[in-house]
């Protein structure tokens, strides 16, 4: 019943008459905290002064704790029996998923740590099937990155293949850059940089710049290129596009 009368509270009621509502159901909500309409099904809510839950967003969990100024945007899916607990000004943008996966039955579930001032930008995909542990001033930026704590291993013959859950740990200072994938059991050591579009399937353990591949320069003109490119249509037929605008853009 509670956690029908917290969903209720926190999609029906207005801002300001929440945390007195909230606190007689048992949870310990701030009054400076803000939600707004959002469908929070939660076990537990805990939520520190001036941290807020933003609009549309569906969170079904077990608990949630927010510290001081901590926060959760708007139009998220956060699903599962999984924890989310972020520290001071931690925060979970735009329009991310956080999802776990079916998995044999931890005390409180997987927990989705932010340390002080990390944050999960937006467009994300999170399996939360083990803990994801971000340090202090870490950032998933951009959007369209994947961390996964689940995965598979195929074997080299035959349909049998193994599965493998592993924690993943990221510490301070770090910052994955768009478009990035993290596997299961990944560390990755205090002060790395990512850079976008990046498969990290192993850990990380020196500081600096981590890139996938070297930019290299291939010299062919836009014509050899064409030449290389599959034809579409005969040269006559091609589309001429001239500018013409006042000035061409590259004479400022």
């Amino acid at each position: 019943m509670r956690r029908v009368l917290t969903a209720l509270i926190c999609l029906l009621l207005p801002a300001r008459v929440k945390p007195p509502l909230l606190r007689l159901l048992g949870h310990r909500v701030a009054n400076s905290a803000r939600i707004a309409p959002s469908l929070v099904w939660v076990n537990r809510l805990a939520l520190g002064p001036k941290s807020r839950i933003g609009p549309g967003n569906l969170i079904s969990v077990r608990r949630v704790l927010l510290r001081e100024r901590a926060y959760i945007g708007y139009g998220n899916l956060i699903l599962g029996p999984l924890c989310l607990a972020f520290a001071p000004i931690g925060a979970i943008g735009n329009r991310n998923v956080v999802l776990r996966t079916r998995a044999p039955s931890l005390a409180l579930g997987p927990v989705l740590w932010l340390g002080e001032g990390s944050k999960i930008t937006a467009g994300h995909h999170i399996d939360l099937t083990r803990t994801i542990r971000f340090g202090a001033w870490s950032t998933l930026a951009g959007k369209g990155s994947q961390i996964w704590t689940h995965g598979y291993v195929h074997l080299s013959q035959g349909s049998g293949r193994s599965r493998v859950d592993g924690r993943v740990w990221i510490g301070d200072n770090v910052y994955i850059g768009a478009g990035s994938v993290v596997g299961p059991g990944v560390t990755i050591v205090d002060g790395v940089s990512i850079g976008s579009l990046s498969s990290v399937a192993a850990d990380l353990l020196e500081p600096g710049l981590w890139v996938s591949q070297k930019l290299r320069h291939i010299a062919l003109t836009p014509e050899e290129r064409i030449d290389r490119l599959p034809i579409i249509s005969p040269p006559e037929e091609r589309e001429q596009v001239r500018w013409k605008g006042p000035h061409r853009p590259d004479r400022a």
